[in-house]
């Protein structure tokens, strides 16, 4: 028998929500979703320099095998990855670039 009891803060509002309280809600998740696509079109349009930057261009596709690989998949949740990705970031920004890290030419 199940007698899971259910959140009371969960439950819905027993007064309908105000059309002020509306409009922020709906402008709020407008401009969430609004920089999460900036945020992706950035990615995508600086995901060829950053690789260029660090990986060689000899093999076009190793770059974008490297390019992609950061869109694994999000097995242990959001905040797990949101850390490994920012420790990845880190690391872009402190590691030298190819051509400055090898006294050769790639």
């Amino acid at each position: 028998m199940n007698t899971s009891r259910v959140d009371p803060s969960l439950a819905a509002p027993a007064e309908p929500l105000s059309k002020a309280m509306v409009r922020r809600i709906v402008f709020s998740s407008s401009v969430g979703n609004a920089l999460e696509w900036f945020d992706f079109l950035v990615y995508g349009y600086f995901a060829s320099l950053i690789a260029k930057a660090f990986f060689p261009s000899h093999d076009e596709v190793a770059v974008d095998d490297a390019r992609h690989r950061h869109y694994g998949d999000d097995r242990k949740g959001r905040k797990a990855a949101l850390t490994l990705m920012m420790l990845g970031t880190l690391a872009m920004a402190v590691m030298p670039t190819r051509t400055s890290a090898s006294p050769r030419r790639c």
